[in-house]
Order: structure tokens, then C-alpha cells, then sequence
């Protein structure tokens, strides 16, 4: 892997996410704004004012919602499951 400063900082970008966006990954996980906001650790409002363009979530939430995009099993690895395989 190239661990050039250039190569880094392009991995590292954060994705913006549309109201759009976020309603299309809600869907794509089958969750409500409640339990949206438990996987964001955020407050319901929160994800309602996302949903509204109200407000945008900052680059912390905006990462986390690329990671459940990109790899929706991690959900099972940050569950309470006492199977520690699922994650290996």
C-alpha cells in the first residue's frame, strides 16, 4: 500500500450524505429514526434534522453511516451477540 501523504488524505476523505442518502442507508439497514439514532449514538431529533435538511451530520456521523454503507454486517459485530466469531 502507498503511504504517501497524498494517497492517505484521499482514503481518509469523508463522504457527504444527502437527506437522500441517509434515508436510502435507514432503508437499506430496515430501520426507523429511532433506532437509525441508536446505531448513530445520536438523538432522534438529531436524525429527524438531518432527514429535514435542518442540520448536517458532522464528519464523526458521516463516517460512521460510509462504514454501515459499506459493510452493513457490522451491525453484528457491535451487537450484543456473544458469538465473537461473526466479527472474525
Amino acid at each position: 500500500m502507498d503511504n504517501t501523504i497524498e494517497t492517505i488524505s484521499a482514503l481518509c476523505r469523508v463522504p457527504a450524505f444527502t437527506p437522500a442518502d441517509i434515508a436510502a442507508l435507514m432503508f437499506d439497514l430496515d430501520v426507523e429514526e429511532k433506532a437509525f439514532a441508536v446505531l448513530m449514538n445520536v438523538e432522534p431529533i438529531t436524525v429527524r434534522l438531518w432527514l429535514n435538511s435542518v442540520s448536517r451530520p458532522g464528519s464523526t456521523a458521516r463516517r460512521l453511516m460510509q462504514i454501515y454503507r459499506n459493510a452493513p454486517c457490522v451491525l453484528d459485530c457491535i451487537s450484543d451477540s456473544e458469538d465473537e466469531e461473526v466479527c472474525h
